[in-house]
Formats: C-alpha cells, sequence, structure tokens
C-alpha cells in the first residue's frame, strides 16, 4: 500500500473520531484579535456540524480533546516548545516577521492545527486562514506553510461626509447623501471592519475636508461644534451632543484597532465647515485666525483619539491664493504644529504624516517637511481616477524619480468606473498590484471620490439593499485585500469561495464568465482614456454628460499601453502607413470576445433559487452587453472619422450600421440594469438613467446621419513641451484654440491644479494672478488644457516642462 494511501486512511480515521467529539480553540482571550479570529474558526467547525469548546491558551498542554486548534504568538515560548515535542517544524517561527504567521498540523496522539503569528497581527490573519480552510476542506486538510505580507499596508480610502454640513470632497451623490446616516451606526462599522480585516486590509483613511466640528470639542470655539445628524436631503436622522459623537467616534477606532486596522484621516485645504466665518475664521490663507484655530483643532483631534495613526493633508484645493511654497509654510504651521503640540503631551505618540502630491511640486514639499521627525510619506493618484484602466501603469515614473532616498509612497488607487455593477478579475487584480514598486510603495488606499461606499441603495433587491457594499461587492474588495497580501494566491482560493458562495453554479464556468466580462471596462478604458476626477464614467458612457461618437473620434488613449487613437489611425490608414499599435478595430474585436464569450459561458449555468447568483449573472450580462456597445461604438467612431477625411460615403453608411448595432446593445445593457437597479445621481457624472441616455445613443446614429465636422485644435503659448526652466521662473501659459464648431468651456490644469474655467477668450493664465506659477521650485510639472465645443466634444492636450 502506498504512503498516500496510509496518509489519507490515517486522517478518514482521525476525521471521523474527530467528527464524535468536541474541538478546542485554545488562544489568548484577553487579545481582541484572536476572539475574532476563534470566533470564524468556530463558525467554520459548526457549518461542518462539529461542536467547539473555546479554551484558554494555558489549558492546552492539558487538553484530551482528538483535536485542537491553537492561534499563538511567536513569543509564547511554551506553545512553540510544545509544538516542536510533538513533531512540528519550528525552525522558521523564530523569524517570522510582522503580520505574518506559519500554520502547522501534527498528529502526534491528537490532530492539532496550529497558528503561529509573528505578532497579534500575524496570529489574526493565520487564524482567519485557519477559519477558511476548514471551511474549504473541514478537517480534512494538512497545513505547513509560512506567510508574511507582500505589501504590508493594505488599505481602504473612504470618502465620509459626517453632516449635511460636514461633507467629504464631493458628496452630492444619492449614495454620499443617504450614507450619512449609516456612518453613525455602529453596527454598520463592526461588520465592515470584520470584512476588512478578513480580507486582508490594515489600513482605513478616512476622507474629508473638515473633520473636527463634528468630532471633537473645543472650549476656545463653542459655536463650531455640530451636535445632531442631518442628511443630505436635509433631513435630522439623529440625535446626538457632540460628547455622544466623540463616544461613538471613539468606539469604532477601538474596534479597528482590535483587528488590527490602523486609521487615517486625509482633508483638503482650505476647507472649514461651520468655524467658517465665526471667530474671525476663513479660508484665506494669510488669515492667522484660521490658523491658530486649525492647529489647535489637530492637537485637540489627536488627544482626543489616541488610535488615529496617520494624518494626510493637501495643498490645495482651496489655496489659489497661495503659491505652492506658501502652502506648505501653512500646512507645517497648521497641522504639523498640531501634531507637535499633542506630542509634547503624549511623548510616546508616533504619527504617520502622509503628504499628497497634488497642486504641489515634491521639491516645495520636502523644503518644508524635511524636519518632520516620524513618518513621513507621499500620496499619489496611481492610475489617475481610473484603477480599472491597466496594470501598466507610468504615471508615477516622474515622482519615483523626484522621491528623495528613503521616502515611500501610498498608492491612491481610485475607482471612478465601476460603481454598481460587480467586477471580479484576478488576474488584473495581481498584475496592477504587482506594478507597484515595491521599494519605493507604503501602502495602498483603495476607492472612489465620488462614492460613499457605506451602505446599497440603488439596488431594488430586498436582500441587496441596505445591507453594506463591501458585502455585496465582497469578491472584488476580497481580491485586492487577500492579492495585496499575497499576490501569488492560485486561482483555486478564489473558486473555492466561490463554490462556498454559489454551490449551485459550476465554479469553473462561473470563474472564467466573470474574469472575462471584468475585462471590459478596463480595455473600454485604455482606449477612451480620459485621466482625472468625472471626465469619464465607463458605467454609464459619460462625462457630466453622455459622451458621444465625436468624443470617441477625438479621444485619446492610455499612454504606455500601445493603443493607437482613432485620428492618428486613420492618417495611417489614409496614407498607407504601417501600424504596429493596437488599433480601434483590435480593441473593438476584443470587446466583442470578451462580451460573447462571457454570454456563451452564461448558459451553461442554469437558474437557481440563489438570489445572490442570480443578482450576479446579471451583472456579468450587463458588462457583456456594455461591451458589445462599446465595441460596435469604436467601429462606428473610426468609420465616420474615416468619412470625415475622405468624404467617402461608403464609411458613413458603416458608421450608421455599427452605431444602429450600439443601439441595439444599449438597450440589453439597459434592460440588465432596469432589472435590478434604481437610477441615480452620482456626485461626479450627475443622473445616471440608462433609459433615459437611451435619447442619446440613438443620437449618436443621428449625428452620422447628418455628420458636421469637428476639429479642436490647442496650441500653447508662452510655455513648451520638454522645455527646462530655472528656479523662480514665473510662468505665463497662453491657448490658442482653432475649433470648427464655438467652444462652450476651456481649462487649464497644472499638476492637478483646477485653475478654473473661461468661456471666451484670451485664454491666459498669468503668473500675476495664479500663485501656482509664481517663482516655480524645482521639480517636472504636467500642464493639461482642455477646450469643449457646443457637441459636447472634448479635447485635451497635455505638456510636461522641468524646472531646475
Amino acid at each position: 500500500m502506498s504512503i498516500k494511501v496510509n496518509v489519507l486512511l490515517l486522517f478518514l480515521f482521525l476525521a471521523n473520531s474527530i467528527f464524535a467529539q468536541d474541538v478546542g480553540i485554545f488562544y489568548n482571550h484577553k487579545i481582541p484579535q484572536f476572539d475574532f479570529a476563534a470566533s470564524d474558526i468556530k463558525k467554520a467547525l459548526n457549518k461542518h456540524g462539529l461542536a467547539v469548546l473555546l479554551k484558554p491558551i494555558t489549558d492546552l498542554s492539558e487538553s484530551k480533546l482528538r483535536c485542537n486548534i491553537i492561534i499563538a504568538l511567536k513569543s509564547n515560548t511554551e506553545v512553540v516548545e510544545l509544538l516542536a515535542e510533538i513533531g512540528g517544524r519550528t525552525s522558521n517561527i523564530i523569524n517570522l516577521g510582522e503580520h505574518a504567521y506559519a500554520l502547522r498540523t501534527t498528529t502526534k496522539d491528537c490532530t492539532n492545527y496550529w497558528a503561529i503569528g509573528g505578532d497579534v497581527s500575524g496570529a489574526l490573519y493565520g487564524g482567519l486562514q485557519m477559519a477558511e480552510n476548514i471551511t474549504f476542506n473541514a478537517l480534512n486538510g494538512v497545513y505547513n506553510q509560512d506567510d508574511k505580507p507582500y505589501l504590508k499596508k493594505r488599505g481602504i480610502k473612504f470618502n465620509i461626509a459626517l453632516d449635511q454640513k460636514s461633507d467629504s470632497f464631493d458628496s452630492d451623490g444619492d449614495q454620499d447623501k443617504s450614507n450619512i446616516k449609516d456612518v453613525w451606526d455602529m453596527s454598520f462599522w463592526k461588520s465592515y471592519l470584520d470584512d476588512l480585516a478578513r480580507y486582508r486590509y490594515n489600513t482605513l483613511s478616512f476622507w474629508t475636508k473638515h473633520p473636527f466640528t463634528c468630532m471633537i470639542k473645543l472650549e476656545e470655539y463653542p459655536d463650531v461644534v455640530i451636535n445632531d445628524v442631518t442628511d443630505g436631503y436635509d433631513n435630522l436622522v439623529m440625535k446626538m451632543t457632540i460628547e455622544e459623537k466623540i463616544a461613538f467616534w471613539q468606539e469604532v477606532m477601538t474596534y479597528a484597532n482590535d483587528r488590527s486596522i490602523d486609521i487615517f484621516y486625509f482633508t483638503w485645504n482650505i476647507f472649514l465647515s461651520t468655524a467658517e466665518g465665526k471667530y474671525g475664521i476663513t479660508h484665506k490663507g494669510t488669515n492667522e485666525k484660521t490658523k491658530e484655530y486649525l492647529r489647535k483643532s489637530v492637537k485637540e483631534f489627536l488627544l482626543t483619539y489616541p488610535h488615529v495613526d496617520g494624518i494626510g493633508v493637501t495643498a490645495g484645493e482651496r489655496m489659489r491664493d497661495l503659491s505652492f511654497g506658501e502652502r506648505e509654510k501653512w500646512l507645517w504651521d497648521t497641522y504639523v504644529m498640531g501634531i507637535l503640540d499633542a506630542k509634547k503631551e503624549q511623548g510616546n505618540r508616533e504619527i504617520r504624516f502622509i503628504h499628497r502630491h497634488w497642486n504641489t511640486a515634491v521639491s516645495d514639499i520636502m523644503g518644508h517637511f524635511e524636519a518632520y521627525e516620524d513618518p513621513f510619506e507621499f500620496s499619489f493618484k496611481y492610475a489617475r481616477a481610473h484603477m480599472y484602466s491597466s496594470p501598466k501603469i507610468t504615471f508615477e515614473d516622474f515622482l519615483l524619480e523626484e522621491m528623495p532616498e528613503g521616502t515611500k509612497c501610498w498608492w491612491n488607487v481610485r475607482n471612478d468606473d465601476i460603481f454598481q455593477l460587480r467586477w471580479g478579475d484576478p488576474e488584473f487584480a495581481r498584475d496592477f498590484l504587482l506594478g507597484f514598486d515595491k521599494q519605493k510603495t507604503a501602502g495602498y488606499l483603495m476607492g472612489s471620490d465620488g462614492y460613499t461606499w457605506g451602505r446599497v441603495y440603488s439596488d431594488k433587491d430586498p436582500s441587496i439593499r441596505g445591507k453594506n457594499e463591501i458585502s455585496k461587492h465582497w469578491y472584488n474588495f476580497m481580491l485586492w485585500g487577500r492579492l495585496g497580501y499575497n499576490p501569488d494566491l492560485s486561482e483555486d482560493v478564489f473558486k473555492n469561495h466561490l463554490k462556498q458562495h454559489f454551490p449551485e453554479a459550476p465554479t469553473d464556468t462561473l470563474y472564467l464568465a466573470w474574469k472575462t466580462a471584468s475585462k471590459i471596462i478596463p480595455q473600454t478604458t485604455r482606449f477612451a482614456w480620459k485621466d482625472w476626477d468625472g471626465n469619464w464614467y465607463p458605467e454609464g458612457c459619460k462625462s457630466g454628460s453622455f459622451i458621444n461618437v465625436k468624443g470617441f473620434m477625438v479621444g485619446q488613449t492610455m499612454d504606455g499601453i500601445g493603443i493607437i487613437n482613432i485620428a492618428d489611425y486613420c492618417d495611417k490608414i489614409i496614407n498607407k502607413e504601417d501600424i504596429s499599435e493596437i488599433t480601434p478595430l483590435d480593441v473593438a474585436n476584443k470587446l466583442e470576445s470578451y462580451a460573447n464569450q462571457s454570454l456563451f459561458l452564461l448558459t451553461c449555468i442554469k437558474h437557481s433559487d440563489n438570489t445572490a447568483l442570480n443578482l450576479t449573472i446579471n451583472d456579468i450580462s450587463a458588462f457583456a452587453h456594455l461591451g458589445n456597445y462599446y465595441s460596435e461604438k469604436i467601429r462606428g467612431a473610426t468609420e465616420l472619422a474615416l468619412f470625415m477625411n475622405t468624404s467617402n460615403i461608403t464609411h458613413q453608411n458603416k458608421a450608421v450600421k455599427h452605431l444602429e448595432k450600439a443601439l441595439s446593445h444599449w438597450k440589453k445593457y439597459a434592460k440588465c440594469l432596469d432589472a435590478q437597479y434604481i437610477p441615480k445621481v452620482l456626485a461626479r457624472t450627475g443622473l445616471f438613467d440608462w433609459n433615459k441616455l437611451i435619447k442619446d445613443v440613438e443620437g449618436d446614429i443621428e449625428m452620422a446621419k447628418n455628420f458636421v465636422k469637428t476639429e479642436i485644435d490647442i496650441k500653447f503659448e508662452g510655455v513648451t513641451d520638454g522645455a527646462v526652466y530655472p528656479v523662480g521662473t514665473n510662468l505665463s501659459v497662453k491657448l490658442s484654440i482653432k475649433s470648427t464648431l464655438p467652444l462652450t468651456i476651456v481649462g487649464l490644469v497644472p499638476n492637478g491644479e483646477f485653475l478654473g474655467l473661461k468661456k471666451n477668450p484670451p485664454y491666459l493664465w498669468e503668473s500675476e494672478t495664479t500663485p501656482s506659477f509664481q517663482n516655480m521650485n524645482t521639480g517636472i510639472y504636467e500642464i493639461k488644457a482642455h477646450a469643449t465645443d457646443i457637441h459636447g466634444v472634448r479635447v485635451e492636450k497635455i505638456i510636461t516642462i522641468t524646472i531646475k
């Protein structure tokens, strides 16, 4: 008989013996993380019909049970020595680092499963991994593995409006307004934080303009406090004193700490909520009373909340009256001085300071913050506003070069792409996370800027409506968290989770259908690239308004991914030049392939009584129909561009036929959404009503039939792409724009800073009126110009200059 057969028989015998008796879980009950992990293990055992005893770790050596599960620290020498005595491998355990764990299985005298952590967080993750193993395999598995985090910090960006008068950067969407009441519900936070820990996230960052009026009490400024809670629709939803609010957030942060989750707060500047206009406080950067108020607020905030681990700042959305250098001094005088004041009373306190690279330059930042003694790190929009674009991102290259030796960056992984459809492509998530420069990475923060990922309000089904978004999108959140901890996870792990959630479905088929359909939005966004906030919402083919076929004709593709845009493609076709790039038609064919493969695979999955499965299948179908829509729209836009350049009516006729097919696919997409969702207003892109958008989709057909040429040509004057200017330069930028149709708006955005819109020429931004262009310091500066005509066609042009 083979060794494998003998081992199998042994475990079958032990398993039968174990199932007839209690299973003991041994751990230190005083450690909340261990208690949580033990609870998940107990649930997993109970699902397999096993009775469980929760026992103190000190009782382990006297256990007479047939099966013991142990959660412990590597520093517990008695446990480690006992593991060695009964044949467990302990040589690597002493080397376990932060957040790392070792799983061991021993069978001498009884079956023991061990989860040993390098620290409390590591033991937590080891215990949760043990719970997962038991869920999948009952007590039939053998586990001898070590694991440690690939990325030490894996986090969430949670834009949080605390009140109608204390919002996040953009809280005008229905989702954001509705969730104000939910962020004051402890049951929401407990379930949310539990899931974050299960998915291996260990950082939660709250992004809000000005948290202090809802979270602290300053004796010198009693009238700035916001008592009670008013939602975004002006409804009083909760009566709370400021003392009750403080107690609430202290409890939230303690609970997060008990799940090994760090808490950060990020602000934009200068926003002041209900403090503005009181006690001489204004948003002017030169106002000393404002600076004094902010400094005291930061100090009190940190003293009130000992579990706040980091402060993040932006320089700044409301600081246009200050130069880049003046903004950094303002941040030091307010936030840093407030931190230092708090540290005088809490000498051992370490506050991580995270400075966003936004509306500023590395040289100005380091000129003021080099002396900060606690951990100092950058934050950068890694994929601009579109994480669901490409796993190969190059936007951060200049920052990696400019960052001083030894500093690291938090990658802001922004999702302005997918708010309601369930996404799930493990390969994309893995490749994206592996794309970070690990040596320069502090961690990542995943989230949206115009959507609150709190509770669900746009779903019709009562089993989903009102539940946590992280529960609805469990697969998505799990992929990004688990792969951030271990990017080498086998696809079998994810298939096992699908099998647990959807036992009625053929797992391999569902896995492939979901993965394939999830490639559609990234592929589309790489082609129809619009970088910043609200410029591109692919679920609705919207910017502020619908992006029509002309917008696709003149649009740009994403940098560094090898796709040629429609205009350049047509030039090469007409001039009979060789094309080595991925063409628009290649993209259209790929989208059609993803869509049709997904739809075919779904025909192999039978309808069931599992509501969650049916809703997921409907979302996958919606992705597929949206893919077919974009496939035909890209073909139609390409043919229309060829017609514009050649006047060959054949191209126009083909364009019309493709756009008619696009309409039929949009209607199928709308039918899927109608079955499941309620139209809603989104913070950045307005109303998303798929049925109302049918008129816009039909408008593309009419636009092709009655084509009027669109051309917008932007030229920079006073500044040259690639030019190098000396330190201290006062820049002047003028745009010369030729357009076949009247323009409605023109804008300029240097290093992400919105400088306002101009409706009429001259399109001029001078240093005298634009502090960002005054006395410029060393660094690489990206300057983007954009212009939109009366047909809604938006064209962008980007140049880069260097100051040194």
